[in-house]
């Protein structure tokens, strides 16, 4: 653990860290694992729907891609045309009673690929856009994004900073639209994955914020925190030298298995906040093909004090007795491609919250380990994340924390009008 810098934060000080951080956190996730049409959003006080699509056979959520696909024998060859056919994949993400959302920004991943037997048609193209019920779908949000045949793009996330997306205390609705080039054959399709919206959700009225710990960028250009992998086959060897900027989660052909070791100083944030949602988010990079399908890597509280330079599979952690780390409560999973590079894997859970609320009572540090669910099977099974030494900042591991400070107790109100009687309010509480 690097020495923590103990600092007194004013509110407005605190206030204007915040004003900086344009993160948020994780209101709708679909990433179809298994062909799943849920959402694993971690946030606490808001719903998001199952993902929808049109009653066809050729629209669907595949088990063996993870990806949300329609063929395009089934869409479309104009924008227009796509709006009136109903041709979109749509989710509802809606705050609980008495809470609003404000929404930060909505990305994903576009493919366009096989999606049955037979032929391709490789110069046909797919395009994909936007829109929402947060101003009627009377236009589209963000661009129209055209893949030619066999692109696989993570687009630029969509900005939803328009005060149509603000405040809201109603059920918001996205769409999101394909259509094709004209040629129309069952094995042309377009995918959705990875699809993420991001923004904040607190009690009507009250002040909710979503810190970011990036290090080089937030809370401040100076934050630093600790990332290493541990390797069982260099049980005494520190990895963080290596010079690869990367940690590796998994295990190789050879039964080395591998874990990641993160530690966040999250002491800006109040103690007396109440945590409205955690999420951890990870690039994948430098990929290694030949590995099969999907893999799911855990996220788990950690007790020990990390370092860096010194952490190794058999001192993971100062006082930790077990080699490879002592595995704590289970804060979330995440199952993607390993051979995906530059995608954001996002772990988020409502466990995650009494993790950082034990990290705010206790020294302000919070710990975590990752681990491989399950080192069955053979071959290489191991994903690369980017580490916080990676030239480009955005990249590095990212902790982001929604969390709402405490309505403060209103002063009594005297009402000498009516009588001399005073009324006293009492303070919320959740």
């Amino acid at each position: 653990m690097r020495n923590k810098v103990e600092t007194t934060l004013t509110t407005a000080v605190l206030v204007g860290l915040l004003a900086g951080v344009s993160n948020a956190a994780i209101i709708a996730q679909y990433n179809f694992t298994g062909g799943s049409a849920a959402s694993t959003d971690g946030e606490t006080n808001s719903v998001a729907s199952d993902m929808t699509k049109p009653a066809s056979s050729d629209w669907g959520f595949s088990g063996s891609t993870n990806t949300a696909y329609a063929r395009s024998n089934a869409t479309t060859a104009s924008e227009a045309a796509a709006i009136v056919a109903g041709d979109y994949f749509g989710f509802t993400v809606s705050p609980d009673f008495g809470y609003e959302m404000s929404l930060a920004e909505l990305s994903f991943t576009n493919l366009h690929n096989n999606t049955g037997g037979g032929t391709s048609d490789t110069g046909a193209q797919m395009s994909f856009f936007v829109r929402s019920s947060a101003n009627g779908f009377a236009s589209n949000i963000g661009p129209t994004f055209t893949l030619n045949y066999g692109d696989s793009v993570a687009e630029p996330p969509i900005s939803l900073a328009d005060p149509a997306f603000q405040a809201i205390t109603a059920p918001t609705e996205f769409r999101l639209y394909v259509y094709d080039s004209g040629i129309d054959l069952f094995q042309n399709g377009g995918r959705y994955d990875n699809v993420l919206l991001q923004g904040t959700v607190g009690l009507i009225g009250s002040t909710t914020s979503s810190t970011s710990f990036q290090e080089g960028a937030s809370p401040t250009v100076a934050y630093t925190h600790d990332a290493v992998y541990i390797r069982q086959t260099q049980a005494d060897v520190n990895q963080n030298g290596d010079g690869d900027q990367e940690m590796i989660v998994g295990f190789t052909h050879n039964a080395d298995e591998m874990r990641a070791l993160l530690e966040f100083d999250i002491s800006a944030i109040p103690a007396t906040d109440t945590i409205d949602s955690v999420s951890l988010i990870l690039r994948t990079e430098s990929p290694q093909g030949g590995q099969g399908g999907d893999i799911t890597i855990n996220v788990y509280q950690y007790g020990f004090d990390i370092d860096e330079a010194t952490a190794t599979w058999n001192a993971p952690g100062a006082g930790d007795p077990t080699p490879g780390g002592t595995l704590g409560a289970l804060l979330g999973s995440s199952s993607f491609d390993p051979t995906a590079q530059g995608v954001d894997v996002a772990f988020t859970d409502a466990l995650f919250n009494a993790a950082v609320e034990d990290a705010l009572n206790g020294d302000g540090y919070l710990r975590l380990l990752l681990a491989r669910s399950d080192n069955s099977g053979s071959g290489n099974r191991f994903a690369r994340f980017d580490d916080e030494t990676v030239s480009t900042l955005g990249f590095r591991p990212e902790l982001i924390i929604s969390h709402a400070a405490p309505i403060p107790e209103p002063a009594t109100v005297s009402l000498l009008a009516l009588g001399g009687l005073s009324l006293l309010r009492r303070r919320r509480t959740r």
